[in-house]
């Protein structure tokens, strides 16, 4: 017997070469041959999809797509129908000075009260108020962040997600505070590429080239023109969004090469 691939019985002679004797038997050849079957006609074989071992039951995966906006007040102040531009569904449930933990739970609570919302891309603003009183440095931040990082894959398993970076807050001054953005901005970027999560690097939009914070991004005072506010104007502000309407709307964004 004969194995082969599709086809070949078409160009083949099935005949039996000279000097070849079967006992008790006609002089015939038998082939077989295998092809494959398309995942789609495998998926059609069962009328119930509950039968089916391919099922997906990972929650967030509706039939509904929109785009999650979470996190603290940066993302909070952006205006959800603007970033839409009325082709998207953009939902935001960014809340002014969240942390990881409430951020994270912020996320798993959306997921399981929405389940025909299909969250298609996920952008998360974190960090800021992670790391404004301390003293120390933010070693202590590697681990939770690294479970915030694993908890928001797993409640959106089919999603782009993409963290913004910390952008340049002034610091009143303070050395540590101006040396924890930096740090944590490195961590996310690492964090990120470990878990394959998409990096939005914010940081550069808010400094000229040589590395200096763009006064006119941020609030400043009239008496001595001291920026008197983290967060930035309604000009900066319109860079921010400017940032996130282009990743909302873009097919292809792959800052980290993978």
């Amino acid at each position: 017997m004969n194995v082969m691939k599709p086809g070949a019985q078409n160009i083949m002679k099935h005949r039996i070469p000279k000097g070849i004797h079967v006992v008790n038997g006609s002089n015939v050849r038998y082939s077989l041959s295998f092809r494959r079957i398309s995942s789609h006609v495998q998926s059609t074989c069962s009328s119930n999809p509950e039968s089916r071992d391919d099922v997906d039951t990972n929650p967030g995966k509706g039939s509904d797509p929109v785009i999650l906006i979470a996190g603290d007040s940066f993302f909070n102040r952006l205006d959800s129908d603007k970033l839409g531009k009325g082709k998207k569904t953009v939902i935001n449930i960014s809340k002014g000075g969240s942390k990881l933990d409430k951020v994270q739970q912020s996320i798993s609570d959306f997921v399981k009260d929405n389940p025909t919302k299909m969250v298609t891309k996920c952008f998360i603003s974190v960090g800021t108020n992670d790391i404004r009183h301390c003293h120390e440095g933010i070693k202590h931040l590697k681990t939770p962040l690294c479970n915030f990082m694993k908890s928001i894959k797993a409640s959106l398993p089919r999603s782009k997600i993409y963290l913004q970076s910390l952008i340049p807050i002034p610091s009143g001054g303070s050395i540590q505070v101006q040396r924890n953005v930096i740090n944590m901005n490195n961590l996310l970027y690492d964090l990120c590429s470990r878990y394959k999560l998409y990096f939005i690097d914010a940081f550069r939009l808010f400094v000229d080239r040589f590395g200096r914070r763009i006064l006119s991004f941020f609030p400043r005072s009239h008496k001595n023109d001291k920026i008197i506010d983290i967060h930035p104007n309604r000009i900066g502000m319109g860079v921010m969004a400017k940032n996130i309407i282009f990743l909302i709307h873009s097919k292809w964004f792959n800052p980290l090469g993978y």
